[in-house]
C-alpha cells in the first residue's frame, strides 16, 4: 500500500514540474498525469494489461488527488482560517 501512495506522489510531482516548466494548459494536466501514470507503472512491471490498468489507476489518483487538495486549500482560505 505504501508503495503504491509512493508511486502517486511521484506522478504529482512529476506532473507539476512538467506543468510549471513547460508552461502546459490546465486542462491537459490530467492527461499528463495518465501519461506518466501509465509510463511509471509499465517501466516498472513491464507492458501488459494489468501494468497499464493500474497506470491509469495512479494517474487518475494523482490528478484527483491534486485537484481535492487545491479545491480544500481554497475553502480554508475562504473561511480565513489558513493563511
Amino acid at each position: 500500500m505504501v508503495e503504491e501512495t509512493v508511486k502517486i506522489a511521484v506522478i504529482l510531482g512529476v506532473t507539476e514540474a512538467f506543468k510549471r516548466a513547460f508552461s502546459i494548459p490546465k486542462k491537459l494536466v490530467p492527461l499528463l498525469s495518465l501519461f506518466f501514470g501509465v509510463l511509471l507503472s509499465c517501466g516498472l512491471k513491464g507492458f501488459n494489461a494489468e501494468s497499464v490498468y493500474l497506470g491509469l489507476i495512479y494517474g487518475l489518483s494523482a490528478s484527483g488527488l491534486y485537484s481535492q487538495t487545491k479545491t480544500f486549500v481554497g475553502w480554508r482560505n475562504k473561511k480565513g482560517r489558513l493563511g
